[in-house]
């Protein structure tokens, strides 16, 4: 074999520098174009994967391999150079989804809550995106240049996955070996320094260049390198066809990537479940077993063991995958500890040498020392001319300023503020870099959070400038560290810094579209963040902005975990940078702690795809490092190939499907109806009548939840009704056979999760609310045994109490039978008023109840304790506070006891405010009152009526002022008796009031008025402390009451005057969960006005509540009258298409609109809409249903629901 020594290896390189690399082609259309489509795909691959679990990967080597397989199509496969530029390219393309933020500032603006941030949630439309990505994509491609000269020419940083993609191109063209630890100068003929390489052996650059090998057999090295691209396009073949046919199966059938393998009670309960997905598998290849060793060490750790915690003790209560209540929400922040901590640790000897360089500059000036210049070792017409840097920062900083002012507006962020976050992204791109160049890991989460902490100081309070000038920030940083890897690359390959220049502005250029396109079909697609893409980096950024801004927002017991966890995290990674910097080699396998939060971020599912793919990597790069040692060729390319293969073939079928899913193709249950080229999710019917006996409970003829079979007859049923039935009864429901027990129904429950996985908006699936199930699955739990005739139903039996809570009586001292009460918290809106309603008492307006918590109480003695929670409690109940009982005429009410006003003046809260002020003003106390409405009342004091039905037990409606009662009771009758004593004070002319309130005209229905509760100004400007006057002799001569059902109210007044409503009457949602009504806004003058049936809003991105109908397309607001329709006690709704109103059924109108030659009436109708129901009219003659949504205006010809009276 013909050797090559050292000393002709040196004349070589001399002579291969110059001359080929200026020959040979490198920015050529097949490389730009092979990048582009390249990057296009790795583009859409990483927005999946993005949204799915917040972390991306560069693929740069996978770019490099894929552009060589394609290059072999040609007559002349592509040079180095040219792989570089296509490789630069691609990665400029692909990496765009995590540089403009679209996986997490974007969806992060979009979580906002008003009543949290002081900021609506910000929805970033495709104009939006593409503005945005124009404003932040192009910074940090021009910064680059400049860190190259410092980084990569100076200091020589080494850039371990730029200088491996730069061997794997060296491998693929000469099957040399790879870059060596050396640092060699070579010379030219001249003797001026020409190339300096650390780490890698300078490679030639062109095919021309290598060395002859006349010893090998050409015929024979042809056909070893024919067999190694047949088995490679093999591999790649095959790796890629089976991940996408999986991923196609999945969209079909999701139930393929949610296997309960541990169980179904862990998979439903815990999340545990197994996601077969190649693709994840892929990953954990590329990222190497030491690094998804640290995320499942994260995922047992936080999902096996804090999840679990956090929900049996209470702290996170809700569903275990809910980001708000649940334990997923609750371990987020211990994840954010640990990402800051390792960040934090991991960036400070990069800034630690930064100043120590800057300090020595500074001292060999100082010290007059000329310290050796480092020459270029390109020529000028190869690199990037600094007025081009210089021109386009300015270009771009000043661009981007006025992009972002234009899409948030000077609101969300002040110019200077974007400005700002401009300099810091230079600043930190710099930190950045060198990082990325050291550790071959660029902390942009360190980075996104040091910005993030300084605009918390600058605009304090002001979340959305904070995650927008983070977003700039961390963009820059971000785009510039990616591209200096592929900078790194070019050097050692010999590849032209210009040239990759313009592959990375043409493929940061063209994926602003792609990115904001593929951003936005997602969106319209699916809900983001949702269960399929829960875009968990969102929640890192919205968090940790609510945290820095106001301290707040932390879930319970959150604050030690996360003290605990930054403490631990920070000493681990001081360890483990001191054990690399001394390069032990045993520091790669102490856990990090960025893959160790991840691992807590993501569900299991994807992280033990990734352990699988970690494993497989580790047991192939052992095999070959076998083989070699035994002196057999092996390379280690191959499994680069199938990990390659994996990821694309995932990505490519992620495209696919959401091209189906936009144009409605999928399974029956999941068939869309499009609308103006977008899609719209409704159940089909159909299918939902086929299933309904399958799935659906004999007891509460509702979905089944944790379904049993009686045996032995083997009929089902949930598991809570079965419990509850078989308390009274000892034979089946359905067959009247005795019953002997029941089991769990695995089979069932597999049908019912098949069911909902399907058709998640079908109404089987919606008709129970998240908070019911779980309470169901409080009562029974699977495999718990069930007990047979042990008595009869509670009267006041509630299915959804927990077992233990059933058995529990009354304990002694208690005054009379047992009732099961509830105990209300509510959470109180902003009243009209200079007063505070009193805590525990309830209210007549909008309000979010949070979870009640079931006691067991002792009614008093024929007093108005009700299921409100107004108990006296035995002495050994209420955690050791004993009600002490007294005579009714002799309780005396302490100082904290305030006027009982919640209900005393029903909706009428001016009345309520009228009392309140001359109670102040005359120094009436509540003791007073009292008094008063014993000698008002006499003997016998009335119960309160607004508490519903009392205890069984109890006969009498009165309570004589002799029983014993506790002090909550008696403030419960004076509040029963306090609106009939103030309409007797006044109309006794012994109560002085202003003017303006004794000279208002009586109201036409008096006390009996119903405006009053929903139109405050009609409320105001009305006496309604008066009796109903007879029809005959009065006219109406204020704003009209109720028509029918309807309220009718000016939309100005709406966020005033919005009715009461209770939670279970809230059936639609808008575009952010916000509770809808139903409403018909009356557009123009009557007798020829436009009535159109649409939706109010409450909560919504508007001012308070908000009313929008539909015409010609577009979403309108409403500026006059609108009808709410919030009662349908005496309606149903049924299942229609195409304008056809069912026979027997008659729609209710909700309004009309005028044509030409006829008017038009309007039903009001329902349409499944991405996940939400959502009102809107339908019409017998147009044969199509119409809802707003997102501000224009849908329509549907089938699968709709019309509202029909009973």
């Amino acid at each position: 074999m013909f050797v090559l020594m050292r000393d002709d290896v040196e004349r070589r390189i001399v002579s291969w520098r110059f001359p080929s690399s200026e020959s040979s082609p490198e920015l050529t259309p097949r490389s730009v174009c092979a990048g582009l489509l390249i990057g296009c795909v790795l583009c859409f691959t990483n927005m999946y994967f993005g949204l799915q679990t917040g972390w991306i990967s560069m693929m740069s080597m996978q770019s490099a391999l894929l552009g060589y397989l394609f290059s072999l199509f040609y007559s002349r496969p592509m040079t180095r150079q040219e792989l570089v530029v296509l490789q630069t390219t691609a990665v400029a393309t692909g990496t765009m989804p995590l540089a403009a933020g679209f996986v997490g500032v974007i969806p992060a603006l979009g979580l906002l809550d008003y009543k949290h941030d002081n900021a609506h949630p910000i929805k970033v439309g495709l104009i939006d995106g593409i503005l945005w990505g124009c404003a932040v994509a192009l910074f940090g491609v021009f910064l680059a240049p400049p860190l190259r000269r410092q980084m990569i020419i100076k200091e020589e940083l080494v850039f371990p996955s730029g200088t491996a993609t730069a061997q794997l191109i060296s491998v693929l063209h000469e099957k040399q070996e790879g870059p060596r630890d050396e640092e060699r100068t070579y010379s030219s003929s001249s003797g001026s320094r020409v190339t300096r390489r650390r780490g890698y052996e300078a490679l030639p650059a062109e095919e021309s260049d290598v060395p002859d090998q006349d010893s090998v057999g050409d015929g024979e090295q042809d056909e070893r390198e024919h067999y190694d691209v047949a088995q490679s396009w093999k591999i790649l073949g095959m790796s890629f066809g089976a991940s996408a046919l999986l991923t196609l199966s999945a969209y079909f059938f999701p139930v393929v990537f949610n296997i309960p393998l541990f169980g179904v009670y862990l998979a439903r309960e815990w999340l545990w479940y197994f996601s077969p997905s190649f693709s994840y598998v892929g990953q954990g290849v590329i990222m190497g077993f030491p690094t998804t060793l640290s995320m499942s060490l994260g995922m047992v750790f936080g999902w096996g063991i804090l999840s679990p915690l956090s929900k049996l003790k209470g702290w996170a209560p809700g569903p275990t995958g809910d980001m708000i209540t649940g334990a997923r929400g609750w371990i987020l922040w211990v994840a954010l500890a640990i990402i800051c901590a390792d960040s934090f640790v991991s960036i400070i000897p990069t800034i630690y040498r930064l100043l120590k360089s800057v300090y020595l500059t500074l001292l060999s000036k100082r010290a007059v020392v000329v310290s050796e210049d480092i020459p270029e070792d390109e020529p000028t017409s190869r690199l990037v001319p600094d007025k081009w840097v210089w021109s386009g920062l300015l270009a771009s900083v000043v661009v981007g300023t006025v992009l972002v002012w234009f899409v948030f507006g000077y609101e969300g962020i002040k110019p200077w503020a974007t400005v700002f976050g401009f300099i810091m992204g230079a600043v930190l791109s710099h930190l950045g870099a060198r990082a990325l160049g050291e550790t071959d890991l660029n902390p942009v989460s360190a980075l996104g959070k040091i910005s993030q902490v300084f605009f918390a100081f600058l605009q304090p309070g002001n979340v959305v400038a904070n995650i927008i000038a983070g977003g700039v920030a961390e963009a820059g940083a971000q785009q510039a560290g990616d591209l200096m890897q592929d900078l790194k690359t070019g050097h050692l390959l010999h590849a032209s810094p210009r040239a990759q220049f313009y592959g990375q502005m043409i493929g940061s250029v063209l994926s602003i579209f792609v990115s904001s396109i593929a951003y936005n079909l997602y969106t319209r697609a699916y809900t983001i963040p949702g269960p399929q893409f829960p875009a968990p980096t969102a929640y890192v950024w919205l968090s940790f902005a609510r945290l820095i801004g106001s301290g707040g927002g932390l879930p319970d017991h959150t604050k030690p975990f996360i003290i605990n966890a930054a403490i631990i995290t920070t000493l681990i990674a001081s360890f483990k940078v001191q054990a690399l910097n001394r390069r032990r080699w045993w520091a790669k396998w102490i856990p990090s702690g960025v893959a160790f939060a991840i691992g807590f971020l993501n569900t299991p599912s994807f992280t033990i795809a990734r352990l699988i793919g970690g494993i497989a990597e580790l047991l192939y790069r052992r095999r070959v490092a076998h083989l070699r040692s035994k002196g057999e060729a092996a390379s280690d390319v191959g499994i680069v190939i199938l990990a390659s293969g994996f990821v694309l073939g995932e990505g490519v079928a992620s495209i696919i499907g959401l091209v189906m899913k936009s144009f409605g193709v999928g399974p029956p249950a999941m068939t869309e109806s499009t609308n103006r080229g977008s899609e719209g999710s409704t159940p089909d019917y159909k299918s939902e009548q086929l299933f309904r006996p399958l799935v659906t409970c004999g007891i509460c003829l509702q979905l089944y939840v944790d379904p049993v079979a009686l045996l032995d007859c083997l009929h089902l049923a949930c598991g809570s009704c079965a419990k509850q039935w078989l308390k009274s009864s000892e034979s089946c429901h359905e067959c009247r056979r005795p019953v002997r027990g029941a089991r769990d129904s695995h089979h069932t429950l597999a049908v019912v999760e098949a069911y909902q996985s399907v058709a998640l908006n079908s109404s089987l699936c919606q008709e129970r609310t998240p908070e019911v199930i779980a309470a169901l699955r409080e009562t029974y739990k699977p495999g718990q045994q069930l007990t047979i005739g042990g008595g009869s139903e509670d009267s006041s039996g509630d299915s959804s109490q927990a077992e233990d809570e059933d058995s529990e009586s009354d304990e002694e001292g208690s005054h009379s039978g047992g009732l099961r009460l509830y105990e209300a918290n509510l959470l109180y809106p902003c009243l009209p008023s200079n007063r505070t309603p009193n805590q525990g008492t309830t209210i007549a307006a909008p309000f979010v109840i949070r979870p009640a918590r079931l006691i067991t109480g002792a009614v008093c003695t024929r007093t108005t304790c009700s299921e409100v929670g107004k108990t006296c409690l035995p002495d050994s109940m209420g955690d050791g506070v004993q009600l002490e009982l007294g005579i009714l005429r002799d309780v005396v009410f302490s100082s904290d006891y305030d006027f009982p006003l919640t209900h005393a003046f029903g909706d009428n809260r001016p009345e309520g405010d009228i009392f309140w002020m001359w109670a102040t003003n005359t120094d009436f106390s509540l003791q007073d009152l009292f008094r008063e409405i014993i000698a008002f009342r006499g003997s016998n004091l009335p119960k309160a009526s607004w508490h519903g039905n009392t205890n069984e037990a109890i006969s009498s409606c009165h309570v004589n002022i002799d029983d014993k009662v506790c002090t909550s009771c008696a403030l419960d009758l004076v509040e029963a008796s306090l609106f009939e004593w103030w309409l007797s004070k006044r109309q006794s002319g012994t109560v002085e009031l202003p003017e303006d309130v004794t000279t208002r005209d009586d109201c036409w229905y008096g006390i009996e008025c119903r405006t009053a509760r929903h139109n405050y100004r009609h409320a105001s400007n009305y006496n309604h402390i008066c009796r109903k006057t007879a029809a005959d002799q009065q006219t109406e001569s204020h704003d009209p009451p109720e028509n029918r059902n309807r309220y009718v109210i000016e939309s100005s007044d709406l966020n005033d005057t919005f009715p009461a409503f209770s939670p279970s009457a809230v059936i639609f949602r808008d575009k952010g969960k916000e509770p809808s009504f139903m409403c018909s806004s009356v557009r123009g003058t009557e007798p020829l006005a436009d009535i159109i049936p649409g939706k109010a809003t409450i909560w919504g991105s508007g001012y308070g509540v908000s009313a929008y109908y539909g015409e010609e397309g577009q979403e309108h607001l409403q500026d006059g009258p609108v009808q709410l329709l919030i009662d349908t006690k005496n309606m149903h709704w049924v299942s229609t298409s195409r304008g056809l109103v069912p026979a027997g059924c008659r729609p209710v109108v909700g309004g009309l609109r005028i044509c030409v030659g006829r008017t038009l009436e309007l039903y009001h109708c329902a349409v499944w809409w991405h996940g939400q129901r959502v009102p809107g009219y339908a019409c017998r003659e147009s044969e199509h249903a119409a809802i707003t949504w997102g501000g224009q205006e849908w329509y549907f010809k089938d699968n709709y629901e019309i509202l029909c009276w009973n």
